[in-house]
């Protein structure tokens, strides 16, 4: 038989699982920056790549930079193949829109 305390439990555990997609989801592909092969890596270091960017220069205001539709601080750069950065990284090879 199947009681409220079921149901109520089972509407909190639904609950949680919906809040960490959607952390998860606003992170986007950035949330994978620590786990990027050596070739990717080796890239941003070539291209003096900061995960923050200490200046006014900031990856969305770039002209290699494109928005991830679906985050609002997660996008891709050319340079980069299309690999993913925060859009408020920058790199030494920063180009204004």
């Amino acid at each position: 038989m199947i009681t409220r305390r079921h149901i109520v439990g089972l509407m909190a555990g639904l609950s949680s699982m919906l809040v960490l997609t959607r952390v998860r989801a606003d992170e986007g592909a950035c949330a994978k920056l620590d786990t990027l092969p050596r070739s990717q890596r080796r890239m941003r270091d070539n291209l003096g790549f900061q995960i923050q960017s200490k200046n006014e220069q900031m990856c969305r205001d770039c002209a290699f930079f494109s928005p991830d539709t679906a985050t609002s601080n997660c996008g891709s750069c050319e340079l980069l193949n299309g690999g993913a950065v925060y859009s408020t990284s920058v790199c030494d090879s920063w180009g204004a829109k």
